[in-house]
This record gives structure tokens, C-alpha cells and sequence, in this order.
């Protein structure tokens, strides 16, 4: 029987000296560091992605909403009329009633007293 010998290379178990078990402990503290300093990187973009996320989805709902309404509300200038013979405020832009509601006390005495004030002025 002949034999034939040739240089590969295995992997085998081989216990570790004090030395490299110091280098190994060392490189994995190392690691488990830097993998949480990561981690908490990942985390904070995370976070201010996802927070980036609501605002163009709430954005996007709104702009939806909008659509299906065929209507939008806008801040715009207008006229407060304070009718004190009906005790209501009525809101006018360009001519048009756009909102009206019960006058408060507070109300109905601002507006008696501006009419005291200003007797020129209709309410």
C-alpha cells in the first residue's frame, strides 16, 4: 500500500492559551461596544426618520382630505358684525356670510359700548 501526502488546510478545535483568551475577551469587548454605539446611532435616525415619515403622511392625509371635501378652509380677512338686536356674530367676506354664531355677554357689552363710542358706527 502506498501512501500520498499533500498540505491542505482544516479547521480543528484547539484550546486557547491565557494570552489569546485575553485577545479574544479584549476584541469582543471591543466589538460589543461598538455595536451598541452603533445601535444607538441606528436608533436616533430611526427615530428622526420616522418622525420625518409623520409629518409628509400627515401632510399627504390632509391634502386627501382636502380633495374628497372639494373644499379647504383658509384664514382670510373679513368683517366681525357684532348684531346686538339678535345678540349674534356674524362673519363677512366679501359681502358673504361665511359664519355665525350666539354673542356672548362680554360680547354684547363691547359692542353697546362701541356704538356709545362711536355713534357713526352701524352694528
Amino acid at each position: 500500500m502506498s501512501t500520498f501526502t499533500e498540505t491542505t488546510k482544516e479547521t480543528f478545535p484547539f484550546a486557547l492559551t491565557d494570552t489569546e483568551l485575553l485577545d479574544r475577551a479584549n476584541a469582543a469587548s471591543s466589538l460589543s461596544a461598538e455595536l451598541k454605539q452603533k445601535q444607538n446611532v441606528f436608533l436616533a435616525i430611526k427615530k428622526a426618520k420616522k418622525a420625518e415619515i409623520d409629518v409628509i403622511a400627515d401632510e399627504l392625509d390632509h391634502l386627501m382630505q382636502i380633495i374628497l371635501e372639494k373644499k379647504e378652509d383658509r384664514q382670510v380677512d373679513c368683517q366681525k358684525v357684532y348684531d346686538t338686536s339678535q345678540r349674534k356674530v356674524v362673519y363677512l367676506f366679501r359681502g358673504e356670510v361665511m359664519a355665525e354664531r350666539p354673542m356672548d355677554n362680554s360680547e354684547y357689552n363691547f359692542a353697546v359700548q362701541r356704538a356709545q363710542d362711536s355713534p357713526a358706527a352701524s352694528l
